[in-house]
């Protein structure tokens, strides 16, 4: 019995060792093993979820260690609304601005880092620092702890995703609060943004970034011109990566109209658009009056507009419905005939209009008829395409 039992303590010894000389041999094991080893850790524990870092109406948008995205075309104020978001983080007790229904998590320490890759630094993002600075409730000549800002436009594009993993390392070295970094744009770290190669890497460096450093991420991208796809195969990896993307376009350019429509929200279902103007008094987005909202509307919901029809059948369309289903449920929302409705939905089939579904990709509504039932209409997803002479940043 001795020997065997030797012989057990022997064998074991040497699995250890040679386990121990593999886990040496490779990196790539060694760090699997230390991943698999904490996930257990983790599960031998009761979970607990923490709360949204930003909510809007008690939904959850922005989650701890997530990417998140804000598209647009050029003069959409992307830029605006994710300084609001900046204010909103370094918001200081007393501030009295409204930040149009969103709400941060009042039980976490925020530091903001707002990296720029396109605006100039003598004017253009030290404004940016005033407005951030002066929306939180500070003094906007007046320097802030856990607000930092910088710019990666003089480095080459190969270069940028290095610059920015440096400059996250270095604030990590003394910074210990919950980090919030904006990237504005994120194409910009990319030679090509309709390399295929290139974008997953992009993605994959920052949702890395997100792990190492905890970091939440809130990435600006151009769209494509003449649509809403965020540009190539970019947009189309943020689309997958991302936890939460949000569009914000002009609405109506007479009224000073902005639209901010939730495009993807990973957490909960997607709300109804919200309704924005840029006030030269704020300096800022603010929420549209009613009045305004409902008059550039009214028409649009007369004629039962087919762009509004896109909206509320993205919306309604989480899973296939039969088609009684879809048109009560848009009839009871444009308060218009069940045959106007069909007439709405056959165009959208027909012409294959392009819709989003609720993980942000691309689709074309489909109807299936079945013999002597209802048809059943749900979302395709549309085969992507990234033309080379897609315009460059």
């Amino acid at each position: 019995m001795e020997n065997e039992s030797n012989f057990q303590s022997k064998l074991q010894q040497d699995v250890k060792e040679k386990e121990k000389k593999l886990l040496g041999e490779s990196s790539f094991l060694a760090q699997m093993v230390q991943s698999q080893n904490y996930l257990f850790e983790k599960a031998s524990k009761e979970i607990v979820f923490s709360p949204p870092l930003v909510s809007w109406n008690e939904i959850g948008v922005f989650r701890k260690g997530t990417i998140n995205v804000i598209q647009g075309k050029f003069g959409s104020h992307k830029s605006r609304f994710a300084e609001l978001y900046c204010s909103l983080f370094l918001r200081k007790q007393g501030c009295k601005t409204h930040f149009l229904g969103f709400e941060r998590d009042e039980k976490e320490a925020f530091a903001v880092c707002y990296i720029d890759t396109e605006r100039n630094l003598d004017e253009e993002i030290p404004a940016t620092i005033q407005n951030i600075r002066d929306k939180a409730g500070h003094f906007k000549t007046q320097q802030n702890p856990h607000f930092y800002v910088t710019s990666i436009k003089q480095f080459a594009r190969k270069e940028r995703l290095q610059s920015v993993k440096e400059w996250i390392q270095h604030l990590r070295k003394t910074e210990t609060n919950l980090l919030f970094v904006v990237l504005d744009v994120v194409t910009d770290c990319v030679e090509s943004f309709n390399s295929d190669g290139q974008s997953m890497e992009l993605f994959d460096f920052l949702g890395n970034l997100c792990d190492e450093y905890k970091v939440t991420f809130l990435l600006l991208i151009h769209e494509n011109f003449g649509t809403e796809k965020a540009r190539g195969h970019t947009g189309s990896e943020a689309a997958n990566k991302s936890a939460c993307v949000i569009q914000i376009s002009i609405e109506d350019e007479e009224k000073d109209l902005i639209k901010l429509k939730f495009i993807k929200l990973r957490s909960a279902a997607r709300p109804q658009p919200l309704f924005l103007q840029y006030c030269p008094n704020a300096k800022g987005l603010v929420l549209a009056p009613d009045d305004i909202v409902n008059s550039a509307m009214a028409e649009k919901r007369n004629k039962t507009d087919i762009e509004l029809v896109k909206e509320q059948v993205e919306i309604i369309l989480a899973k296939p419905m039969t088609q009684k289903e879809v048109c009560n449920n848009l009839m009871r929302h444009f308060g218009c005939s069940e045959n106007t409705i069909k007439n709405r939905l056959k165009q959208l089939v027909e012409k294959k209009e392009i819709l989003l579904d609720a993980a942000g990709r691309e689709c074309i509504l489909e109807v299936e008829w079945q013999k002597g039932k209802s048809g059943i209409y749900y979302l395709k997803p549309k085969e992507p395409t990234f033309p080379e002479l897609e315009q460059q940043n």
